[in-house]
């Protein structure tokens, strides 16, 4: 049984996955010779321009999807073991407001410890972004010295959707330091200070400072995996 052949053979069109100049196509096929083939000679271009749209398309999505990877919420302090919060104190939550993609969310504290606390316990409902840092009193947050806590963010109207985790700190006694300024990163590496001096019941409490942006290690996108998987969509999107 022999398979009829197309009207257009496979010389006379260029794959769509492969650009092919112009100027170069008369030389992909023989001569015409038939209906169809001046068919097919004609619809070159316009398979030249759907192979140049594509570029562009992908070109276009890679930028778009990209840039969203880009933009990630993460907690910077407290979080780690040089950014600690001291109990029966003020304490500071910082997080990276210039690239975070949400307005506002709740902000909770939780402990991988049941014994030290059940589940996460929201203490600011809702919380602007642009603040970039709040300064927490004892009254909002008064939880017992202990391993273990994280600070997360949170969709106001669902708890269980984290946008972003800090890592685990401790919260230390009344009467330990704070943790240096220089500890806390910000935009650039520098540092800003969110606490210094010691804390008692009379002692100096820590200040919050806007505009802080950077990493302490907290949960977010991963740029790598992101990008390959923005990748892999692109094509599918284009070439579906």
């Amino acid at each position: 049984m022999r398979l009829r052949q197309g009207p257009c053979r496979p010389a006379d069109l260029p794959l769509l996955a492969v650009p092919v100049p112009v100027s170069v196509l008369p030389s992909l096929s023989p001569p015409l010779s038939s209906p169809a083939s001046s068919r097919c000679h004609a619809l070159r271009p316009l398979f030249v321009d759907a192979m140049k749209f594509s570029t562009a398309a992908l070109s276009a999505t890679l930028v778009a999807l990209a840039s969203g990877a880009a933009a990630q919420l993460e907690v910077i302090a407290p979080g780690g073991p040089n950014l600690w919060w001291i109990a029966e104190s003020d304490n500071v939550v910082t997080w990276t407001c210039k690239t975070s993609p949400y307005t506002n969310f709740t902000v909770s504290i939780a402990n991988k410890d049941v014994k030290v606390l059940t589940s996460p316990l929201p203490f600011i409902s809702q919380q602007n972004n642009f603040d970039c840092s709040k300064l927490i009193t004892k009254d909002q947050v008064n939880m017992a010295p202990a391993t273990g806590y994280t600070i997360q963010l949170s969709n106001p109207f669902n708890l269980t959707d984290i946008y972003a985790e800090s890592q685990e700190f401790e919260i230390k006694a009344l009467g330990a330091p704070y943790p240096a300024s220089s500890a806390t990163p910000t935009l650039g590496g520098s540092a800003t200070g969110s606490g210094a001096g010691s804390a008692s019941a009379t002692g100096s409490t820590p200040s919050a400072t806007g505009g802080a942006s950077g990493s302490n290690g907290a949960s977010g996108l991963s740029a790598p995996g992101t990008l390959a998987a923005v990748a892999v969509a692109a094509f599918g999107l284009i070439f579906a």
